[in-house]
């Protein structure tokens, strides 16, 4: 019990990189204490087990063996530069100033660069081959530059399952299918006009979000609205209320 308990828990860390949506720039393990509460008090609500189950299979890494290490420890770095242009709140806020956000987007073109010669050479990073920190920062680094999308979907696409984390392809595929404009399988992506409240970006299939939610290891619409709606300050609108 102790050791499932222990593995929620980073389900729900993981859940608070997951909320980032807009400007997902932490790692879960980056997290400001601001985040912890907001993901601690919106968790205490939540009856659901599922979705915490699926994201925590993928967050134990107890064997800690991996093929390249070496590899691992360049991921990491990459992934400890992606987030250190990024403070650890008030990150919308940053991104008003032009000089933080030229800054940003050198860093992510260089992570990118990077990024994509790891690619070339060893294909996705998978959790055999370097771990699942390593494949996260994998993860991270490409979802901020739309350049890697497609191919870093169709990549995780091919692969078996348990070698990448559902929830990150969930958030890459709704990306990517938003970004072509059209409807989002997962309910990841939400936008914001001036002051308003946020919105969830078109949703498919509304009657089958939850479950495909569940299974990707994302929490439930109501705990995830209620963690952005903490992060951010403001309403988040319930797609479900427009049926």
């Amino acid at each position: 019990m102790a050791r499932e308990g222990a593995l929620v828990s980073r389900a729900a860390a993981g859940a608070l990189a997951a909320v980032l949506v807009l400007a997902p720039a932490l790692a879960a393990a980056q997290a400001p204490a601001r985040g912890d509460s907001i993901v601690a008090a919106c968790m205490a609500k939540d009856t659901a087990t599922m979705w915490s189950r699926v994201a925590a299979r993928w967050s134990a890494d107890s064997d800690s063996r991996w093929a390249n290490d070496s590899l691992r420890r360049a991921l990491l770095a990459l992934g400890r530069a992606d987030q250190a242009v990024r403070p650890a709140s008030h990150l919308a806020d940053s991104m008003v100033s032009p000089d933080f956000a030229a800054r940003m987007a050198r860093r992510d073109s260089a992570d990118a660069r990077a990024l994509q010669t790891i690619i070339d050479r060893f294909g996705w990073p998978t959790r055999s081959l370097v771990g699942v920190a390593a494949a996260d920062a994998a993860f991270f680094i490409a979802q901020h530059n739309t350049s890697l999308h497609e191919e870093a979907l169709a990549l995780m696409r091919a692969l078996p399952a348990g070698e990448y984390s559902p929830t990150e392809f969930a958030m890459l595929e709704d990306r990517v299918r938003v970004g072509k404009g059209l409807p989002q399988r997962y309910g990841t992506q939400l936008s914001v006009a001036g002051a308003g409240p946020m919105r969830f970006d078109s949703i498919e299939d509304l009657s089958g979000l939850a479950a495909r939610r569940a299974a990707a290891g994302l929490p439930p619409l109501d705990l995830y609205r209620c963690m952005i709606g903490g992060m951010y300050g403001r309403p988040v609108l319930d797609p479900m209320a427009r049926r």
